[in-house]
């Protein structure tokens, strides 16, 4: 999402829908890309739906595995991790 948002010309998919321009832009949008499927009207909103629903399945998901504060701080380097590893390295791999 930052990439698409803050570095776009170096975003790895130069497409209308994944940056959101022409046809995709949102003043352009219908009112049901708008309001109902926000989630497919770009390539942040994916990403951002995306990022909600894996947190989501985790919370669902949860298994206590050590003491609960032991997991947190487990899930909190996991993400961080995951966050570093996917933006650093697979998104911004044409720079």
């Amino acid at each position: 999402m930052d990439e698409i948002k803050f570095n776009a010309s170096h975003f790895v998919f130069q497409t209308e829908w994944w940056l959101e321009r022409g046809s995709w832009m949102p003043r352009l949008r219908s009112w049901i890309l708008k309001h109902v499927l926000t989630f497919i009207a770009g390539g942040w909103h994916l990403m951002k739906f995306c990022m909600v629903c894996a947190i989501i399945a985790g919370v669902l998901l949860y298994t206590p595995v050590l003491v609960w504060w032991w997991d947190a701080v487990i899930i909190y380097f996991c993400f961080s991790a995951g966050f570093i590893i996917g933006y650093y390295f697979i998104w911004r791999i044409r720079k």
